[in-house]
């Protein structure tokens, strides 16, 4: 009886192990209004759809990934593919608090030919950063500034300091309550 204890216990510890440890898959397939304000000009902040759709993987002991697609009202690019978003862990780092991710979206480059490969090219572009819980109920994203609105414009378009771009949260925040969550670097001089 004792030994069957035993082993009953190493078995049932093992299953708890492998169930906390395994990754949980959320699935997210949501439309919200948040709102976006500039950086640099502190205006008001504007209404701005946001469409969410795909797998948001958390992990215990490694980096939380998303893979989908996150749509903003009015940035063309959005509409093209997102490539898999893996949320640094590390507190405190610039650009956000919170544990965030590089939002980099590619697209097919139709100007591309090769004679060797007939596989298509692509074209990436660092868009900003996002952070997000893993149900998409609380979203901060930072916007390089300047983003071309122009598919012909992606192609030249040269990052600038993240800190003059624009920021979309849901829910809605202030400019307040988004310097608390947001390291903004002063300007070198």
């Amino acid at each position: 009886m004792k030994k069957g204890l035993k082993r009953f216990i190493w078995i049932l510890l093992l299953a708890a192990l492998v169930i906390v440890l395994h990754p949980k898959k959320y699935e997210i397939d949501k439309a919200v209004v948040g709102n976006k304000i500039s950086m640099e000009s502190k205006e008001k902040s504007k209404p701005i759809e946001i469409s969410i759709k795909g797998v948001y993987n958390w992990n215990w002991f490694s980096d939380d990934t998303f893979e989908g697609q996150i749509i903003l009202e009015g940035y063309e690019i959005t509409q093209e593919g997102l490539m898999k978003i893996t949320f640094n862990k590390t507190r405190g780092v610039y650009p956000i608090e919170e544990s965030y991710g590089i939002m980099d979206y590619y697209w097919e480059d139709e100007t591309y030919e090769s004679s060797i490969s007939q596989a298509p090219r692509y074209d990436i572009a660092m868009f900003g950063f996002l952070s997000m819980d893993r149900r998409a109920d609380d979203i901060i994203i930072l916007i390089y500034p300047n983003w071309p609105m122009d598919r012909e414009d992606w192609d030249e378009f040269r990052l600038g300091p993240v800190n003059r771009g624009t920021v979309v949260t849901y829910p809605k925040r202030d400019f307040e309550e988004i310097k608390e969550r947001v390291n903004i670097r002063k300007e070198e001089p």
